[in-house]
């Protein structure tokens, strides 16, 4: 599935509630690059886990605890990250926070 058009508004995308206090929108796709904009409430955990994306990300607002293969880091504003395929990692938001976070290839299960 791909989007309807190249430029899509972050407005006129559904929100998903993935854990509580923590939601996704998907906002643009193709079959090799997806990005997504997460919102997180304070306090919202997303548990460990890991994938076959290599994924990056960007915190545009807020700060978030994110461990990565075991060694936690505290990204804000302006803090940038990359996670290799198949490495462990997790996130705590310490306040609400905005984040932004491209995967490739693009997650199917959040088409």
């Amino acid at each position: 599935m791909s989007m309807p058009g190249p430029i899509v508004e972050s407005g006129d995308v559904e929100r998903c509630e993935m854990f509580p206090g923590f939601w996704r929108q998907t906002l643009v796709h193709n079959a090799e690059l997806m990005l997504c904009l997460f919102t997180w409430q304070k306090g919202a955990v997303l548990p460990e886990h890991s994938h076959p994306h290599r994924q990056a990300g960007y915190v545009i607002s807020g700060c978030v605890e994110l461990t990565v293969s075991g060694v936690t880091h505290v990204t804000k504003a302006g803090s940038s990250y990359i996670i290799q395929s198949g490495e462990p990692h997790s996130a705590r938001a310490i306040e609400d926070s905005l984040v932004i976070d491209a995967f490739t290839p693009r997650r199917e299960e959040y088409v």
